[in-house]
């Protein structure tokens, strides 16, 4: 399976069945709470326990990214998560209004390098590709960054 490219712009008007939401500070330790948040309502949309871990993983990687890029690791930011259930699968959108982020310009990391040859960065956005169906980003007014990922369930 080909990893989705991330298409600039808003994501499709989905009908969304139920939503739940979270608010977090910007800083690694509320990193937990995230993971959690994101692996419940996972397998609350009807997702087993190997695909809820890796949603879980492509969410964090994301939050984490907007933490320490987008924050600087300031802790001043605020990170904001919507969950919700579409139409067989789940729309996770996330949120920020840290530096400013082009997703275009993350190289993809060159994986079969030796590891002490390997740039640093790149792993979070290739990850969430991997995982995800469909990765959406947009920049809104105010400095709003908004990723918005769509997992659709296996055979569906």
């Amino acid at each position: 399976m080909t990893a989705p490219d991330i298409k600039t712009g808003p994501a499709p008007v989905l009908s969304r069945l139920d939503s739940v939401s979270l608010a977090i500070d910007a800083h690694t330790g509320n990193l937990a709470a995230v993971a959690d948040f994101i692996r419940e309502f996972a397998l609350h949309a009807g997702f087993n326990e190997r695909d809820s871990g890796q949603i879980e993983l492509a969410v964090d990687e994301l939050v984490t990214n907007s933490i320490i890029h987008g924050y600087s690791g300031s802790k001043e930011g605020q990170i904001f998560i919507e969950a919700s259930t579409i139409p067989r699968g789940i729309m996770i959108v996330v949120e920020e209004r840290g530096r400013p982020f082009d997703p275009a310009s993350v190289k993809a990391p060159v994986l079969d390098a030796p590891l002490a040859e390997r740039e640093i960065g790149g792993l979070g956005i290739y990850f969430a590709k991997q995982i995800m169906d469909e990765i959406y980003y947009e920049t809104l007014g105010d400095n709003l960054k908004r990723f918005t990922l769509i997992k659709r369930k296996k055979g569906q």
